[in-house]
């Protein structure tokens, strides 16, 4: 009832529906339905991170590639509820576009000028939650372990090489160890 009532009050729409899209490691989605007009609400664990993809929404939706964020009528980029910043952002359905007949070629640009966009922008750098290398750290089993050594190295040898990659997304939540000596890097 408390969210009901901000989202009204920093907004000014008044939901007739909440529910919950997607619940990740380190957010909350919210869709939210207000009339014949829907929302997303996210939430993040700190200001900064909501500061930082509200910034990153309004850079790339002028270009068409991510949702419209809005503005709360305070002039703010987010509201908090419970200790957690939510932002609020146009609702974009997936139904828009055939699953079977992905054009990659179209959807790789549109990702390459997404990062332009990004790389562009002067915004504030916070700390990559997925670093491998912070990892390495926390990490007690040793298979496990000297996979992601060989992984990291193998992206260090591309990096210096300069070798391509499609969009750079080489990251731990693309690495799957299933207990034996197969390993998979995700292409998608």
């Amino acid at each position: 009832m408390i969210m009901l009532q901000l989202i009204r009050q920093a907004y000014n729409i008044y939901p007739s529906k909440i529910e919950k899209m997607v619940r990740g490691q380190t957010s909350e989605v919210l869709k939210i339905t207000a009339g014949t007009k829907k929302y997303v609400l996210k939430s993040h664990d700190s200001a900064a991170s909501a500061e930082l993809e509200f910034s990153y929404l309004e850079s790339s939706s002028k270009f068409d590639l991510s949702p419209n964020p809005y503005m709360t009528n305070g002039g703010s980029k987010y509201i908090v509820i419970e200790e957690k910043a939510y932002i609020l952002m146009e609702f974009l359905p997936s139904e828009d576009y055939d699953k079977d007949n992905i054009d990659f070629y179209k959807l790789g640009r549109r990702i390459k000028s997404m990062h332009e966009v990004m790389n562009s922008s002067n915004l504030e750098v916070l700390e990559d939650r997925f670093d491998e290398r912070n990892m390495l750290e926390s990490i007690t089993d040793q298979i496990v372990k000297k996979l992601l050594l060989d992984h990291l190295s193998e992206i260090d040898y591309l990096e210096e090489e300069g070798q391509s990659i499609i969009h750079g997304d080489l990251g731990s939540w693309n690495f799957i160890y299933n207990g034996t000596k197969n390993v998979f890097h995700r292409l998608w």
